[in-house]
């Protein structure tokens, strides 16, 4: 949970350049919104949070609710 609410922070700062939100706390679960334009920007973001955090790419959770209609 501590690590959640870190990661939230540190993308928050760089505003405009993502949108994060929580999918399951309980496992941990992210997801990260970037326009292709901040992707190189957001990479950076990463590498630097990887090294403070266990961070791990996963394929969408089967639950998974999506904000576009």
């Amino acid at each position: 949970m501590k690590d959640l609410a870190y990661v939230k922070f540190i993308i928050e700062s760089y505003e405009g350049i993502a949108i994060q939100r929580t999918l399951n706390p309980k496992r941990g679960e992210i997801e990260v919104m970037i326009p292709e334009c901040n992707m190189n920007i957001f990479d950076g973001i990463l590498k630097d949070l990887e090294s403070e955090v266990f961070i791990k790419e996963i394929k969408k959770p089967v639950d998974y609710c999506s904000l576009v209609v």
